[in-house]
């Protein structure tokens, strides 16, 4: 009857991709081993300064402070332990025997000079600053015409002065009688009148 055709196959034009096995090696896997336990080391580090933490910093901060706390305080002996490692490692170096004197901390003492002191300066009389003569300066002796400067005037001021000193004295100014002047809202003018023997 009806038969539906087969569909046509495709060739693979993409390839599946194989997963790498990872192997490890008893190196790495001892790495890992140590590296899982510094990690609980530092997860039960962090839980410990969390729980000394106050109350009143917020849970996100709480943790991320105590995680930053733990790893500081976890490099902080790695560094430790390398420099202790360090010490132990390289050969001691034998103290030379000086005649240098120990402290009670153990510490080297300044050698004692064996040189005598310094002479103490006796008290003197202070030496006199020899203090240096004034010379008088010669007076040199001139000429009276060298004495004198000249100076050039132009023609013009010099007019100008003559005419300004050739003029004549100022009229000294009369003084200005002082006549009271009629006021009708004063009683002075009848006053001056009944002094001059005028009768109202």
């Amino acid at each position: 009857m009806n038969e539906v055709p087969d569909a046509p196959e495709l060739p693979e034009s993409k390839t599946v991709k194989t997963r790498k096995k990872r192997e490890m090696t008893p190196e790495l896997l001892e790495k890992l081993k140590l590296a899982r336990e510094r990690a609980a080391e530092l997860r039960a580090m962090a839980k410990d300064t969390k729980s000394k933490l106050p109350d009143n910093i917020p849970e996100k901060e709480k943790t991320k402070v105590a995680q930053y706390l733990a790893t500081r305080k976890a490099i902080k002996a790695k560094i430790k332990e390398e420099i202790v490692e360090e010490i132990e490692k390289t050969p001691s170096t034998k103290v030379l025997n000086t005649e240098h004197e120990v402290d009670s901390k153990g510490f080297m003492l300044p050698k004692k000079s064996t040189d005598p002191p310094p002479p103490v300066p006796q008290k003197t009389e202070p030496i006199p600053i020899p203090v240096p003569k004034k010379v008088k300066e010669p007076v040199i002796e001139s000429d009276e015409e060298e004495e004198y400067t000249t100076i050039k005037v132009p023609k013009k001021k010099l007019i100008k002065w003559k005419q300004y000193a050739e003029r004549p004295p100022p009229e000294p100014e009369k003084p200005k009688r002082n006549v009271p002047q009629y006021n009708p809202y004063t009683t002075q003018h009848l006053i001056n009148l009944a002094m001059n023997g005028y009768k109202f």
